[in-house]
């Protein structure tokens, strides 16, 4: 596995666990500080890019309003997959 993907790994699986089954969304400083819990530090520029990188494969989606990502919805899946 490349190191470029094992990262997108590692950031969309700690992203899915903040995220929860509520599906609430996550602001890059929750992210950065779950990942440095887990011994994992990345810079707020890496990580914008891993979530930039998730939501081409349509995983996550970013609210322009608050600047906060969130799990794609359904109908964001569907029309990447479509896509």
């Amino acid at each position: 596995m490349s190191e470029a993907l094992r990262l997108n790994r590692i950031v969309h699986a700690v992203f899915t666990a903040l995220a929860g089954d509520e599906q609430r969304s996550v602001d890059v400083g929750e992210l950065a500080a779950a990942l440095r819990a887990r011994d994992l530090p990345m810079g707020a520029w890496q990580i914008r890019g891993e979530l930039s990188a998730l939501r081409e494969r349509g995983l996550v989606e970013l609210d322009d309003s608050t600047a906060r990502w969130r799990p794609a919805t359904r109908a964001g899946l569907d029309a990447h997959a479509a896509g």
